[in-house]
């Protein structure tokens, strides 16, 4: 049994004590597809793509926690200069070898960030939720972003309907993986000192849906 805390002031949803063997949590076995399928596969995502392009249509993109690189392959078909940073080796290896970005590994995207030189557009598809301190990772996000460079942040909405009707039997808990369950205005809030204003904010896109 895994019990999380609700702050009462900005309701962030949180675990306060990540289990020291957290990593068993997650299973190692990836099964990487030939570029043939992976294609097959982003295209049923173009949203993603398309979501970026209202704003960013060229330039260095990198992406926070890209798995097997379904998003980082579109990227670099648009004609993006792709930059990833991965916790898992195997991910890593066949991002750089078989889909050709530039793939870091490493479990601290924060320190990771540090590394690389600016991009317009920064990503974390279902990411931030995983990380256990997501407010240095947006502190460093923010030092990395190019002027009027964006940041598109997906994650589980602790205020949905969802959430309130179903408590820990909504799926998106997803104990004890998911670490924080950060509420859009907590995250509005927090990155307005840093300079990011929000561009644009939905519960209505495909992969919501």
């Amino acid at each position: 049994t895994f019990s999380y805390y609700q702050c009462p002031k900005c309701q962030l949803v949180f675990l306060p004590q990540i289990p020291e063997n957290l990593g068993d949590y997650y299973s190692e076995y990836y099964q990487f597809p030939t570029l043939e399928k992976i294609a097959q596969t982003a295209s049923g995502e173009r949203f993603k793509i398309e979501m970026v392009q209202q704003f960013k249509t060229t330039g260095k993109l990198l992406e926070i926690g890209p798995s097997i690189g379904e998003f980082v392959f579109q990227a670099k078909q648009a004609g993006f200069e792709v930059d990833a940073i991965e916790m898992s080796k195997e991910c890593c290896e066949y991002l750089a070898n078989d889909i050709g970005v530039n793939a870091i590994n490493s479990n601290s995207p924060h320190n990771a960030i540090k590394t690389l030189e600016p991009h317009d557009v920064i990503a974390l598809w279902h990411n931030i939720e995983h990380l256990p301190d997501p407010w240095a990772c947006l502190n460093q996000i923010a030092k990395n972003l190019t002027p009027r460079g964006i940041l598109i942040i997906a994650a589980p909405n602790p205020d949905s309907l969802g959430f309130r009707v179903l408590g820990s039997k909504w799926p998106h808990v997803d104990a004890p993986r998911h670490l924080n369950l950060i509420p859009i205005q907590v995250l509005i809030d927090y990155l307005k000192p840093l300079g990011l204003e929000p561009l644009m904010t939905t519960a209505n896109d495909q992969s919501a849906k």
